[in-house]
């Protein structure tokens, strides 16, 4: 008997595998679908924080990674976690409690996550915005201002300098201030402008506050902002009227 035609069943039960194994290849990247909580929310620390998100693969799920972040660079002792988990199956529901540290500062973060596969494919990288709020400390910082006057309007010479008097307290610890200097006719965003001026404190709670400020050389109305800033990041402000001669 030819070879050839005993081993044609064979043969064909080979091909028939492959073809039904290709068929079965891993050609999609995880996706995940973000649940909890929603983009742009905010979140108070007198719980744990809740996540939860769908991962699914159309072959076997191999593992997620998890990052959380604060976006505001300036913050000292930010929230800032990355763990990774294993998972498998091609689909999965992920419920986490995240406890934060104890004096996380209030702001912005940004919890990013992604997915890969058994074939080490990765899924897009999941973003959402969080407003976190600490509750152990929600009280500003005190910000008094004796000279220049924060009522009505200072005038001052252009090309010459401003001596800015004042204290500073606050119930934790102070971080910072800034000082902001623009025409008065311009929106003000805190904190996307950039300052004249910035000083930071050593955590104490109370500060004696002498600065010299460099007024503009072009004429015209200004407004100088200063900008008091806690370590849980609560805010106060004071504004100063300038015509400037």
């Amino acid at each position: 008997m030819n070879l050839f035609f005993y081993y044609l069943p064979l043969l064909c039960s080979v091909g028939i595998f492959l073809i039904s194994s290709c068929d079965k290849a891993d050609t999609e990247v995880p996706t995940i679908e973000w649940l909890s909580p929603a983009n742009n929310s905010t979140y108070t620390t007198n719980e744990p924080l809740q996540l939860q998100l769908a991962i699914t693969d159309d072959h076997q799920l191999f593992s997620y990674t998890l990052h959380i972040f604060s976006t505001d660079s300036t913050l000292q002792n930010a929230w800032d976690t990355t763990f990774q988990r294993g998972i498998v199956g091609q689909e999965t529901n992920i419920d986490l409690q995240l406890q934060p540290p104890t004096a996380v500062p209030n702001g912005q973060y940004q919890i990013e996550t992604f997915a890969i596969d058994r074939l080490d494919r990765s899924s897009d990288t999941v973003r959402i915005n969080l407003q976190l709020r600490n509750h152990t400390d929600t009280l500003p910082p005190t910000l008094n201002i004796s000279s220049p006057s924060t009522s009505g309007t200072v005038t001052v010479f252009s090309g010459g300098t401003l001596l800015l008097i004042g204290t500073a307290n606050d119930n934790a610890a102070l971080q910072d201030m800034k000082l902001y200097m623009q025409p008065t006719a311009l929106a003000f965003n805190y904190p996307n402008h950039t300052p004249i001026s910035y000083y930071s404190f050593s955590g104490q709670t109370t500060s004696d506050l002498v600065h010299v400020i460099a007024i503009p050389q072009q004429e015209g109305y200004y407004s100088l902002r200063i900008v008091l800033r806690d370590i849980y990041n609560n805010t106060t402000a004071k504004t100063v009227l300038l015509k400037v001669l």
